[in-house]
């Protein structure tokens, strides 16, 4: 079977990946390099520079203590012959006037007065493409006598970043020749399994026959790929001889199917939201909600943020079933929770863990945030009116212990929860109807 309508797709397009990285690789590598060596270069020469400098200024400090012009340039010329790189050098006395100077730029004679009032720490230099030039103090006896200026020009350093240049280029070009003789090997190592399979599927297309058997030459992925294609179409040609054996309509079949799936699907929704919520006061159950505390603990710990507990009971309820009977006592249940759900925040949860009992959980919440909450709830409960049976009325109150933290892995949830739980008995010794702050010992 002819390939040319996928040579694009796959074949040049590995060519093209393995050539575009190696090329990409090899540009990333030598401009790295050119750039190091290149400051480098400049860093070494400036600290060269400076040397000389300072060595050609100790040189030459009697010279021009005693204003001997012809004794100056007699040491600086040895210098300047030696070291090509140097251009001209120039000395100054101490006000920065010129004294004397060696080199190719001996005709200027300007005076560097301004200059030597930016000096710091005695040393003065600039540098460009094509030089560096320094200024340094000449100093006798700690006094500073004058100031000298060497002129450093960069022609070696540029030919040597041209020269490895030139050389880096030389070796991309060849390794991207070497990559893409390679990428077109291998491109034929890797497309030819893929074709084979291709053309399995289409076969399987055409005549609607599933018993077709792939044979790979290789140990690799693509013989386990092979394995598991044979697998396949044998189970399916397995499952439609069965079919066709019991006059079986297929579509009827993927349709009842489905019809049950999504019957089973409806139960375990339903069965799901059973096993979190409390059936009496539709709040989450204590199991769930103590989940939702881990899980939030864990949050609150990496982003290392505040987390809320509020714990509450509903005051004097035993008397409340004791006087008005269990009916009212499901019903006052039923209308704090309501409440407790109605006025908490989006981010809150809320769940039911025993009895009159209820935890309130606050993302994000530091204590005054929580202490918010927390009188909001009471205010609310406190207001609210309870119809039970034959539109008889009552009222509660509910009183709150409440804690915040940013918390740490050695903070669980039993430890915050018997603060807010302490701070919880302690409003109700000291008078109910109340939020109290927990403190950790």
């Amino acid at each position: 079977m002819s390939h040319k309508s996928y040579d694009y797709s796959i074949r040049k397009k590995l060519v093209y990946f393995f050539s575009v990285s190696a090329i990409l690789a090899l540009v990333i590598s030598m401009t790295t390099t050119l750039v190091y060596s290149y400051l480098y270069e400049k860093k070494s020469m400036i600290r060269d520079s400076i040397k000389l400098a300072e060595v050609s200024g100790k040189n030459i400090a009697a010279s021009l203590l005693f204003v001997d012009e012809k004794s100056c340039q007699n040491i600086l010329k040895p210098i300047i012959y030696h070291d090509k790189n140097i251009r001209y050098i120039k000395v100054y006395d101490q006000d920065g006037s010129f004294f004397t100077s060696i080199g190719s730029d001996i005709g200027n004679k300007k005076n560097i007065t301004q200059k030597i009032k930016l000096m710091q720490k005695n040393v003065l230099f600039t540098i460009d493409w094509n030089h560096i030039k320094i200024i340094t103090s000449i100093s006798y006896d700690n006094e500073v006598i004058g100031y000298l200026e060497v002129y450093v020009g960069t022609d070696s350093v540029k030919e040597r970043m041209i020269n490895q240049a030139i050389a880096s280029l030389i070796i991309m070009m060849i390794t991207s020749l070497l990559v893409l003789l390679l990428a077109i090997k291998l491109e034929k190592v890797f497309l030819k399994p893929i074709f084979e399979l291709l053309n399995a599927m289409q076969q399987i297309r055409q005549k609607k026959k599933f018993n077709v058997n792939l044979v790979s030459s290789t140990k690799d992925e693509f013989g386990e790929l092979f394995n598991e294609f044979n697998m396949m179409t044998n189970e399916i040609y397995k499952r439609d001889q069965i079919l066709h054996a019991h006059h079986l309509d297929l579509e009827l079949l993927v349709n009842t199917t489905n019809e049950k799936l999504k019957t089973t699907q409806n139960d375990l929704d339903k069965i799901s939201i059973l096993a979190t919520i409390d059936s009496l006061t539709g709040l989450y159950n204590r199991r769930y909600i103590m989940e939702r505390f881990d899980e939030m603990i864990s949050d609150a710990i990496e982003q290392e943020k505040h987390i809320g507990v509020i714990m509450l009971d509903i005051d004097h309820f035993k008397m409340v079933n004791d006087t008005l009977g269990h009916q009212a006592g499901d019903e006052v249940l039923k209308e704090v929770s309501k409440i407790l759900k109605e006025n908490a925040r989006d981010a809150d949860e809320v769940g039911r863990i025993g009895g009159e009992e209820f935890l309130v959980l606050c993302k994000d919440s530091n204590i005054e945030a929580v202490k918010d909450v927390a009188e909001r709830l009471r205010s609310k409960v406190e207001d609210k009116v309870i119809y039970y049976e034959n539109d008889k009325t009552t009222q509660v109150k509910i009183s709150l212990g409440i804690y915040s933290c940013v918390p740490d892995i050695n903070l669980s949830k039993e430890v915050l929860i018997k603060i807010a739980d302490d701070a919880l008995y302690n409003a109700k010794e000291t008078g109910r109807n109340k939020v109290a702050i927990g403190t950790i010992e």
